[in-house]
């Protein structure tokens, strides 16, 4: 059928959120007789409204999970690593450890151990020995410092030594600051973003966390769900823009990303929702909902179960500044918003 009767079939009580109340009608769909891999990856924002709506994709993606799934085959990287050793030259960008060598010339900064042979920079503190230069005039004896420049008129002669150690001026102790910590945290736990790859493969959870540590473009790492000790998965670069290639939603991955968790969103309606334009629907997990509108900038919010179970079928909602423009439904779902 075309995509006009699709819309039309799934859409023929006419209340405009058929799929909220509704949810899939999977014997709709032939799994067999699609071309499943081609139909997912169709950018439906290209087609005129109302059908722009990618919530045929999403349903096909849940009923025929075990062929959608083929489709999930990601491309191992083209790009170079990093090198495992350090280049005979400076390389361009930082290497994966630090050189264990100490460096040709001096420092700018003190160095956190001492160095094997003396600095060419004064010491802290004043020397047991007499200084490099002779001092203004010579004294009877090697003074533990240098002595002051020469006053006016006669001088009145050598002060005596003081015994015993003599303290020079206190100075601050430089404390190098330790590396900074690089935090993760679990985005989604049963979806994850279609951002380029650049390395795929078998890993731990703690190897693929050092490898994107490693590399300043990496965001975050696809991982199987419940995180297991090894598994398939891929180092990401979503830039800013995470949803712009759209979403894995077969809930065979989650994705773990760099940094700390932003942004924060509010339970709003338990019994009604507002009838806005939807960005996304399907079946996700409460927590998934929640993280997927924090990061799409013109999400107001989603549609969701009464009751929040932990999972359960919703829509993203564009509403703009205006929520109640298009009315509200009533009755199975609630409703939660950014603001």
């Amino acid at each position: 059928v075309s995509l006009k009767e699709a819309y039309q079939y799934s859409m023929q009580s006419g209340d405009g959120d058929s799929f909220e109340t509704k949810g899939c009608d999977c014997a709709f769909y032939t799994c067999e007789g699609t071309d499943t891999c081609d139909f997912l990856a169709y950018n439906m924002s290209s087609e005129a409204k109302p059908y722009d709506n990618p919530y045929t994709q999403n349903c096909y993606a849940s009923c025929c999970k075990n062929i959608a799934k083929k489709c999930e085959v990601e491309d191992l990287p083209k790009e170079e690593l990093p090198t495992a050793k350090p280049t005979l030259k400076p390389t361009l960008k930082p290497t994966e450890k630090p050189t264990m060598k100490p460096t040709e010339k001096p420092t700018e900064q003190q160095t956190p151990r001492p160095t094997e042979k003396p600095t060419q920079k004064p010491t802290q503190k004043p020397t047991l020995k007499p200084t490099e230069k002779p001092t203004l005039k010579p004294t009877e004896k090697p003074t533990l410092k240098p002595t002051s420049p020469i006053a006016e008129g006669p001088n009145e002669g050598p002060k005596p030594i003081q015994e015993g150690p003599v303290e020079g001026p206190k100075q601050p102790t430089v404390v190098p600051k330790p590396p900074a910590t690089t935090k993760w945290y679990q985005k989604y736990q049963e979806v994850w973003p279609h951002c380029k790859n650049f390395k795929c493969g078998q890993f731990s959870i703690v190897k693929a966390k050092e490898e994107c540590k490693a590399n300043q473009q990496c965001t975050g790492f696809s991982f199987p769900v419940n995180n297991p000790e090894q598994g398939q998965g891929c180092l990401k670069m979503c830039g800013s823009n995470e949803n712009s290639a759209q979403y894995g939603l077969t809930g065979t991955h989650g994705y773990i990303a760099k940094g700390a968790a932003t942004g924060v969103i509010h339970f709003k309606y338990a019994f009604k929702w507002p009838h806005c334009s939807n960005i996304m629907c399907g079946t996700f997990k409460l927590h998934d909902m929640k993280n997927l509108c924090l990061s799409d900038s013109q999400c107001s919010g989603f549609s969701y179960p009464k009751g929040n179970p932990a999972k359960g079928s919703g829509c993203l909602k564009k509403c703009g500044n205006n929520e109640a423009s298009g009315g509200y439904g009533q009755g199975a779902y609630g409703y939660w918003s950014k603001n």
